[in-house]
């Protein structure tokens, strides 16, 4: 079992990254419906065009470079000169192919103002690379609060400079103005915060370090890939007016991994890494109640989203996004297996196991790309986001397996517990999402449509959770209640 001090330094994190998640996505809510208001799906579209160049670039920064330094723990300072000229270099190396991808990108797309918004964010590379090192060594000292705290004013700045940017006519230049600005303000706080000096450069003993990164990277590139490459193909085949619509549903329904999945990694490694040491017994069976956890609250919020999305849209947003509407409940499919396989790089990462990361996100790649270009052929853009959740609801079971191989995992006790929840949740959110549909009075009132759907779902699923799985739900109350 863990003992006391990390578990308190779990939940600390936990919590804490909960608080900054929450955050982040009011944040970003609030600004995406000012946004959607002041710019057009068009713009939308560009900049998703845009991300699916920059994401690759602002990987290629990072270098993997982040776990390796926290596997090694207190060794960091050690490293620290020459994880500083790495960074330098390949932060060069990312400008380099951010130019090169906006200007194949401009011209595929045949639009330049692609290009000139890939230049204007690569001001931002060096900095971003650099705050890395930072913001590595705080969470190798789990200082979660600061990280929280720090992210959530760097959102605030960058949104409100959007916001305030699309307000003065910058139309889609507004995305990518405030992240050069921001990033650099970051990386000066970030470095005086932590006391971090510029020092020379050093490449000594470089193999090792860059072996290891480049696993990572590898991993990075085709877990961000598998996040792009839909949009990539859609830039081929649709419409900036058509992608800025499929942008918007996949942006909306996302926030179910927000809010529960990704930041789940980001707490569990170093905490666990700084308590298990060489022993991983200790840390995978606690690993694999919290995929039923995660499962407990995701599987419901994709529910939620899948049912809600009609009348959340129609109420806070134009009618130019109505169309979103079918996207964002085709992708809430797929979050719903997507929601729980979030952990599986934890024991892999623990283990040190880099390449292993690779070649599993690799494979998913290929299989994603598959998959899309398939029902994108067939039916279009909708197809593509069919393929995208079929991809999740097969990916997820063959994700779980390979970060948990070798281990003593009682599979199939964990995956009839998920297979529980998702029954629960699916009936519970389906059977009012149908019954108010039918019902003439939630069809005139969105707002009444949304509070019922809402409310009475809700109270369904946790009776069923409470009569069908008690001990789960009662562990779990308990463990939130402690926060």
């Amino acid at each position: 079992m863990l003992n006391n001090s990390i578990v308190s330094k779990i939940i600390s994190g936990a919590f804490w990254t909960l608080l900054q998640t929450i955050s982040l996505k009011l944040i970003s809510f609030g600004s995406q419906i000012v946004l959607a208001w002041i710019l057009l799906p068009e713009d939308f579209g560009k900049i998703a065009l845009v991300y699916t160049i920059t994401n690759i670039s602002s990987l290629m920064q990072q270098f993997g470079l982040q776990d390796v330094l926290i596997k090694q723990g207190k060794s960091f300072n050690l490293w620290y000169p020459l994880s500083f000229g790495l960074t330098l270099f390949v932060s060069i190396l990312s400008i380099i192919a951010a130019l090169v991808f906006g200007f194949l990108g401009g011209y595929f797309y045949n639009d330049v103002i692609i290009f000139e918004l890939v230049l204007i964010f690569a001001v931002s590379i060096p900095f971003q690379a650099l705050s890395l090192l930072p913001d590595t060594k705080m969470k190798i000292e789990l200082k979660f609060k600061k990280i929280s705290v720090i992210k959530i004013i760097e959102m605030l700045l960058i949104q409100s400079g959007i916001v305030v940017f699309a307000l003065n006519n910058f139309g889609v230049y507004s995305f990518v103005i405030p992240i050069s600005i921001v990033a650099i303000l970051r990386c000066v706080f970030l470095f005086f915060y932590t006391n971090l000096k510029l020092v020379y450069p050093s490449f000594k003993r470089w193999r090792y370090l860059t072996y290891n990164s480049l696993q990572g990277l590898l991993f990075a590139i085709s877990s961000r890939l598998s996040m792009q490459v839909d949009v990539i193909l859609l830039g081929l085949i649709s419409s900036q007016l058509i992608i800025g619509i499929y942008f918007m549903g996949m942006s909306l329904s996302i926030q179910v991994i927000g809010f529960i999945g990704l930041a789940l990694p980001s707490i569990l490694f170093p905490a666990l890494m700084s308590y298990s040491g060489k022993d991983l017994s200790k840390v995978i069976m606690p690993l694999q109640k919290i995929i039923i956890y995660t499962a407990l609250l995701g599987v419901p919020f994709a529910c939620w989203q899948a049912t809600n999305v009609k009348p959340l849209i129609s109420l806070f947003l134009s009618e130019k996004w109505l169309p979103s509407i079918a996207y964002v409940q085709i992708f809430s499919v797929g979050m719903i297996f997507r929601v729980f396989s979030t952990p599986w790089v934890v024991p892999l990462k623990l283990k040190g196991d880099f390449k292993i990361m690779s070649v599993v996100t690799f494979h998913s790649l290929l299989l994603l790309t598959i998959i899309i270009s398939i029902f994108g052929y067939l039916y279009g853009p909708i197809g593509v986001a069919i393929g995208v959740s079929l991809f999740y609801f097969i990916n997820t079971p063959y994700l779980i397996y390979k970060g948990f191989q070798g281990f003593n995992i009682d599979y199939k006790f964990m995956i009839f517990n998920i297979l529980k929840i998702v029954v629960i949740s699916v009936l519970s959110y389906g059977i009012i999402f149908v019954l108010t549909e039918n019902i003439s009075i939630f069809n005139d009132s969105h707002l009444l449509n949304l509070l019922f759907n809402t409310i009475v779902s809700s109270l369904l699923y946790l009776f069923f959770i409470f009569l069908f799985m008690k001990n789960f739900f009662l562990e779990l109350f308990f463990k939130i209640k402690s926060l």
